[in-house]
């Protein structure tokens, strides 16, 4: 499961969901599908979530982000993105080359920019 990254009420309502399931499992910290390809995700609200999992008492989940990443974003959103999970040492999960014109598109467009 994820959370919209400007709704904390979505991501506290998914964690009492898995919460009262029983289960165990990783929690994907996602981001509105109506966000802004430019605005970043809400790193504040991250933090405060993976405090809240490791503040649990039977520690049943950990954290990870479902980022857009260049398929839906461009490098400036994404790159800081990614930055970010690595630097708090969390998984990612993102979706690329949904199709292929996206990929060919991609493509394209990285080879003018210089990439590959």
């Amino acid at each position: 499961m994820g959370a919209q990254p400007e709704g904390s009420s979505v991501a506290q309502a998914e964690l009492a969901a898995l919460s009262a399931s029983g289960m165990r499992g990783r929690f994907w910290y996602g981001y509105a599908q109506d966000l802004a390809a430019t605005s970043p995700m809400d790193f504040a609200d991250i933090l405060r979530v993976r405090e809240q999992l490791q503040a649990a008492s039977d520690r049943r989940f950990d954290l990870g982000l479902a980022i857009r990443g260049p398929e839906r974003t461009e490098p400036a959103t994404w790159e800081p993105e990614f930055a970010f999970a690595r630097d708090q040492h969390l998984p990612i999960s993102t979706h690329i080359a949904v199709t292929r014109q996206m990929q060919e598109k991609r493509r394209f467009s990285n080879s003018q920019n210089g990439g590959c």
